[in-house]
């Protein structure tokens, strides 16, 4: 884990649960999928990717600001998007190299 002025940053899905399990505010969350190696393309495994903490979003609710999903898995990052938005939570989808971009756009609107 390496923190960053104001922000935590993790490789890990657990221990990114386990952060948002004690912090009772978050304005981003930047989540990807594919957090190790060639497992995280295997149709179906869950855990230690981006979608186990979209899970536990989903039966936890906690207060954030907005949620990015930066992954670039075509077939990852639409369903955990769409399990974000069904929960309610304000998410977008964007690559890293498009987020200036979308940022800017928000702001204009």
């Amino acid at each position: 884990m390496s923190f960053h002025p104001s922000s935590i940053v993790t490789s890990s899905s657990t221990s990114m649960i386990e952060i948002l399990s004690c912090i009772k505010k978050v304005s981003y969350l930047f989540l990807d999928h594919d957090l190790f190696g060639e497992a995280a393309f295997i149709p179906g495994i869950v855990k230690g990717t981006g979608m186990e903490v979209v899970e536990w979003l989903e039966h936890n609710r906690t207060n954030i600001y907005q949620i990015v999903v930066h992954s670039r898995n075509g077939i990852a990052a639409p369903v955990m998007l769409d399990r974000l938005l069904k929960a309610n939570y304000s998410a977008i989808g964007c690559p890293f190299p498009l987020l200036v971009l979308q940022f800017s756009q928000q702001q204009r609107t």
